[in-house]
């Protein structure tokens, strides 16, 4: 059941004061889920304490969802955390992922997880069979390129081109120079693990998203966020919808659906016309959200509006990101 509107009110401000605190600014990857409070806090914790909170050294976190960001064509997201680059004083690597030449970022550990990363669409790549980190690191280096298999998604479908609200490319070259400046000291400053837990219920942590085990506090805001987006989805994805759509990602490798939208088309008329949109919609953010259209939006809503769409993408979404888990991550490792 859906918290009171107060309760809704308060969750929503609280989870902006935590974002203005520890991220430097409240932005359109995760405010686009304020239309269900809950997950926008699931959304927020599984960021936090996966990217942001102290643990693998943050550059690291910012090379794989700059990298994960540029393979899926999420420039918004590319911009955001090639700035973060920056602003933790990688401003060489931020330059090598701009021009997709990961063989120049100078640091080897860094240059190893770029390859790593572009490979995660490639499911039997050589580079994800022995992975450049340890176990011990896997919950927040796995757990940053699987939130940003989620996250790349949602931002395709609701966002901006750019945060910087420009796409000249002179222009965005001096705007990623003063946002690194202007995030430095909260990039660099420390953030205790754990902070964000308790905004939203416990759960259990899904088969899929083994790899969080062995950090307790990512395995936690991975658990509620696996749990938040399924409760999300209850009214507008009924049991046979969301069976149709595991099939077809069940059939999914890592490449991009045929041209046109016929295969979606031919999916959803398969559907029940109660559920035909919305049921869409989370195909359409699995597998091509850059091919949604505003019709797709429109249709995958009723009575409930906004709140039905970004359940809907919500879920899809992650079906696709858990089906990337899977084969990123090494047996040993979950």
């Amino acid at each position: 059941m859906p918290p009171a509107p107060q309760t809704a009110q308060a969750l929503v401000e609280t989870v902006y004061g935590q974002m203005k605190r520890d991220f430097g600014l409240v932005a359109c990857p995760i405010t686009l889920h304020r239309p269900v409070p809950e997950l926008l806090a699931a959304s927020w914790s599984t960021l936090r304490e996966t990217v942001v909170a102290d643990g693998v050294d943050r550059a690291a976190k910012e090379t794989v969802a700059s990298t994960i960001s540029q393979l899926n064509g999420c420039p918004y997201c590319v911009d955001a955390h090639v700035v973060m680059l920056g602003a933790v004083g990688k401003r060489d690597v931020q330059r090598a992922i701009d021009r997709h030449d990961y063989d120049a970022i100078p640091y080897e550990n860094l240059r190893a997880l770029a390859h790593w990363a572009a490979a995660t669409r490639t499911p039997d790549a050589a580079e994800l069979l022995a992975p450049p980190f340890g176990p011990a690191e896997a919950p927040e280096l796995i757990g940053t390129a699987v939130y940003f298999h989620y996250v790349n998604r949602m931002v395709s479908l609701f966002c901006d081109e750019s945060p910087f609200g420009s796409t000249n490319r002179l222009l965005r070259a001096s705007l990623v120079r003063i946002g690194g400046r202007r995030f430095r000291d909260v990039a660099l400053e420390p953030h205790a693990a754990g902070t964000s837990l308790g905004l939203i219920p416990g759960a259990e942590l899904p088969e899929e998203l083994a790899f969080a085990a062995a950090k307790p506090t990512v395995a936690r805001a991975w658990a509620s966020f696996a749990a938040s987006v399924a409760r999300a989805a209850d009214p507008v994805l009924d049991s046979s919808s969301r069976a149709a759509i595991e099939a077809e990602l069940a059939k999914w490798n890592g490449d991009d659906p045929p041209i046109g939208g016929g295969w979606l088309e031919e999916f959803a008329n398969e559907l029940d016309e109660p559920v035909r949109g919305a049921a869409r919609l989370a195909l359409a953010a699995a597998l091509a959200p850059y091919r949604a259209t505003e019709h797709d939006i429109a249709r995958a809503g009723s009575g409930e509006g906004a709140a039905e769409v970004v359940a809907a993408a919500a879920w899809g979404a992650l079906a696709a990101a858990k089906r990337v888990a899977r084969w990123i991550t090494p047996p040993e490792f979950g």
